[in-house]
């Protein structure tokens, strides 16, 4: 008796394990759960480029035009107290900030030339970080100031 009564069971368990009781399948043209793509469509690659330049060009206008007059006021030797408005520590921390939002830009699915001109960017940036006690080149002033241009060159 318990053999038969065991193998209803396994009889049972197996008929239910393949008629798949109790769970939904996935509606079609979606993704199991822990079954992602890794392949960007040309238009979620288009999206995420569009986006980025958006922010990118926006953003990195605001700051170009920061970076102009802070630097600027950083080295003001006539007045002392003109380049004491503007705090190291808070110049240095905005352009970190502007370098980490470009990279973090980067990173998504977006087209090959803005990546590169995105990298561009956060190294000229990253050049112009640092205040030491001579002022910034005339070379890195017009690097960090392209930046813009050069984004909304790649993004139109």
């Amino acid at each position: 008796m318990r053999r038969l009564l065991a193998t209803a069971a396994l009889g049972s368990a197996l008929v239910l394990g393949f008629t798949g009781c109790g769970t939904e399948s996935p509606p079609s043209g979606s993704t199991p759960p822990g079954n992602t793509s890794t392949t960007a469509t040309a238009e979620d690659m288009l999206a995420a480029t569009n986006a980025a330049c958006n922010q990118a060009v926006s953003m990195s206008s605001d700051f170009a035009a920061g970076f102009e007059r802070d630097a600027n006021l950083l080295f003001a030797e006539a007045d002392e107290e003109v380049a004491a408005q503007v705090p190291v520590e808070n110049f240095e921390a905005q352009m970190r900030a502007w370098s980490a939002t470009l990279t973090s830009l980067a990173t998504g699915p977006i087209e090959e030339d803005l990546r590169t001109t995105l990298a561009e960017s956060k190294t000229a940036i990253e050049a112009a970080t640092e205040v030491g006690d001579t002022a910034f080149t005339d070379e890195q002033i017009a690097a960090v100031t392209a930046v813009p241009e050069n984004l909304r060159a790649v993004c139109q």
